[in-house]
């Protein structure tokens, strides 16, 4: 009897043993959860987010142009300039003259050649609105002439009868003092060169030395006589407004230094007279050229 209880009480813990963890296997676990893998470490730095773009300025119809025409004018405020000036041109002229002699008419006649000449200019050129500029200039030449003089004259017992004789005076001073004013227009700066182009009216003074009186010289038979000036020189002052058109340019060894040189010409007449003399056209001017120092500013 005890054998089989045993038995028996073996096979009910047995049954009671495997019954829990049936139920206990019966149930399923939830997967874990699983993470993306790190990042392998970098050593780069991240790249700037771009800026954000600035607000465009409505461009102007024109103003490329109003800006290239900007940059191309000149960048001084004006030019000072000093020449030494020379003037080959000659400006001849020939005073005539009647008057009575022996109950007939007597005639002289001077033909006076003007010399060339130099002297000096001076001005300034003030830009006014981009390459446009106003300029003014003073030039003083100095120059003499010689004249050569025939005369006519009637014969004291015969009529129609011409006696003829010549003579010449030399030395005689001429100056012309003009002043200048220009429209000027300045060309583009290249370098170290610089230019302008100009023209305007001119106002002249002149002076010139002439001879008034003669001195004739005759004795019996009358047949001959002979001529020479009388007293000093007449000194003819008159005044005279023309034109002038020129050209200047200039290399500056610095910023506001340098050399320069330059050609004009000028015209101007006056119509006056020598004592009792014809009328006649004084002319002043010509062609002009200088060389000198330019002063920027």
């Amino acid at each position: 009897m005890r054998i089989p209880t045993i038995c028996l009480a073996l096979l009910s813990a047995c049954a009671l043993g495997t019954a829990p963890l049936a139920a206990h296997d019966g149930q399923q676990k939830p997967p874990a959860a699983t993470r993306p893998p790190a990042p392998p470490p970098t050593t780069a730095n991240p790249a700037p987010a771009p800026a954000p773009a600035a607000p465009q300025t409505p461009v102007r119809p024109g103003a490329a142009a109003a800006r290239a025409a900007a940059r191309r004018a000149p960048n001084v405020r004006g030019i000072l300039t000093v020449n030494g000036l020379f003037q080959p041109g000659t400006h001849d002229f020939t005073d005539t003259r009647d008057f009575p002699y022996n109950r007939e008419t007597a005639t002289t006649t001077g033909n006076y050649a003007v010399e060339r000449g130099g002297g000096i200019d001076a001005g300034v050129f003030v830009r006014v609105w981009r390459h446009l500029a106003a300029g003014a200039s003073v030039s003083s030449v100095v120059r003499t002439s010689d004249a050569n003089f025939s005369a006519r004259y009637p014969h004291p017992f015969f009529f129609s009868q011409v006696r003829t004789a010549d003579t010449s005076v030399g030395d005689l001073d001429r100056a012309e003092v003009a002043a200048h004013l220009s429209a000027a227009w300045l060309l583009p700066s290249t370098g170290r060169f610089g230019g302008v182009l100009y023209a305007g009216p001119s106002f002249f003074s002149i002076t010139q030395d002439a001879v008034e009186t003669l001195t004739v010289t005759e004795a019996y038979p009358y047949d001959t006589v002979t001529l020479a000036p009388g007293g000093s020189p007449t000194e003819i002052s008159e005044s005279a407004v023309g034109f002038h058109v020129g050209a200047d340019v200039g290399w500056y060894f610095s910023k506001r230094f340098g050399i320069g040189a330059m050609a004009r010409y000028t015209s101007a007449k006056t119509t006056v007279a020598i004592g009792s003399g014809q009328n006649f056209d004084l002319e002043a001017g010509g062609f002009q050229a200088g060389l000198g120092l330019r002063l920027r500013f």
